[in-house]
């Protein structure tokens, strides 16, 4: 006799969509706690915090504004890698733009010394930020010596006034939080044997201003974390700024700032 086959129970499909469904939505939650969970700064913690006192109201424009200044560019190409693959005038670039990115969405206004590969002299970066009246001026490098030598390191004024120390500080601080080979320190003055000589961008610009030197473009480890951590390294040096900007406001140096100015 031959075997009757067993209906299944109209609500066993039903039933069985369901569960699948549950199980899939149960999946896509882990997944979505996991990004969440995740480090993005590649391992490294990294504080973002957005600041709501940089806009002048809805739809109104930033208050404050920072000189972004791409070091080098145009027929003056800065120091090249050990291997010539780095060029520093267009990784100076290609931060300066992640930098201008990171600010805007934070809320700060930017303006830009250079977009593209232009040469320019160190009169017109100057100028630049003066004539936009900006309240910082960063100046974004490379550096570059034996090869061996790694680290990121950040030069001021050499009298090591507040305002500068404390861009150069709190620049340094989120970056190490990203991570860099070594804190080579904020620095008075410039590289050059001379004592008490600044670098022209810092010496000829009337607000607080920081020259950033982003690692040792001769140096392979430098070089492999600039590749790797780049967008964080933005992220975090719009912070520092960020910061800075923040606390200048909370100690009116701004508003004295631009009494001195206008």
């Amino acid at each position: 006799m031959a075997k009757q086959k067993r209906r299944l129970r109209p609500w066993v499909p039903v039933a069985a969509l369901f569960l699948i469904g549950m199980l899939m939505a149960g999946l896509v939650a882990v997944g979505v706690w996991a990004v969440s969970q995740a480090d993005l700064s590649g391992g490294r913690d990294l504080e973002l915090k957005t600041y709501s006192n940089f806009y002048g109201g809805t739809g109104e424009a930033p208050l404050y504004t920072v000189c972004v200044d791409a070091g080098h560019g145009g027929e003056d190409s800065g120091a090249v890698s050990y291997d010539t693959q780095r060029v520093e005038k267009t990784d100076n670039l290609t931060f300066a733009l992640l930098l201008r990115q990171e600010l805007r969405e934070i809320g700060i206004g930017v303006v830009m010394t250079r977009t593209d590969d232009t040469t320019l002299s160190l009169e017109q970066r100057v100028n630049t930020a003066q004539a936009n009246q900006c309240d910082l001026y960063i100046c974004v490098h490379r550096n570059s010596g034996n090869g061996v030598t790694g680290g990121v390191e950040i030069w001021i004024d050499d009298d090591m006034n507040t305002w500068e120390m404390a861009l150069g500080s709190n620049i340094m601080a989120r970056l190490e939080q990203v991570g860099i080979q070594e804190n080579l320190g904020v620095k008075g003055g410039s590289a050059g044997e001379e004592e008490n000589v600044d670098y022209y961008v810092n010496s000829h610009t009337t607000m607080p201003s920081c020259l950033l030197e982003l690692g040792y473009i001769d140096n392979v480890e430098d070089n492999s974390l600039f590749t790797r951590y780049q967008v964080q390294y933005a992220q975090a040096t719009a912070q520092g700024i960020a910061a800075t900007l923040d606390q200048m406001i909370q100690a009116g140096a701004l508003e004295d700032r631009r009494d001195t100015t206008e």
